[in-house]
Formats: structure tokens, sequence, C-alpha cells
């Protein structure tokens, strides 16, 4: 999988229960904040913030522009 966070867009918060991009992140989190939102997040919030994580929770879903679209994640990710 080739993908990657589009440029200005540091991270985003994905719902593992709905499917969607909850919340997308485009200023550099700090590690305060990162913290503070590992603490308060549901379980069904995952924070993306890099690659790996991004491979981690997408794993090979993600092949085609079509699979992002379908995803909802066009407005955070992009193929390269």
């Amino acid at each position: 999988m080739n993908v990657k966070l589009k440029d200005n867009v540091f991270g985003f918060t994905w719902n593992y229960e709905t499917g969607e991009v909850e919340e997308v992140f485009t200023e550099q989190l700090t590690t305060k904040e990162i913290q503070l939102m590992g603490r308060v997040m549901g379980k069904d919030i995952c924070l993306i913030l890099e690659e790996q994580d991004i491979e981690l929770v997408f794993g090979e879903d993600i092949e085609t522009r079509d699979d992002l679209e379908e995803m909802g994640l066009t407005e955070v990710m992009e193929l390269v």
C-alpha cells in the first residue's frame, strides 16, 4: 500500500465504529496533546499520525483511489 497523509494534514482521528474521519489536524500536534488525546479518546477512536499508523489501521484495505473514496479518506490521505 502506497498511501500517505496529504500535504498540510498532520493527522486525524478515525472512528472504527462509524468508519468515519472525526477530526483533521492541520498543524503538528505536540507530545502533550498526543498524550492527552490518548487518555481521553474512546476505545473506538484511533489517532492516525504517520504512515505506520495508516498501515496498522487500514492494512491492505486501500489499494486504489476508489478505496479511499469509499472509506471517506480522500480529505486526509492520497496515493503515492
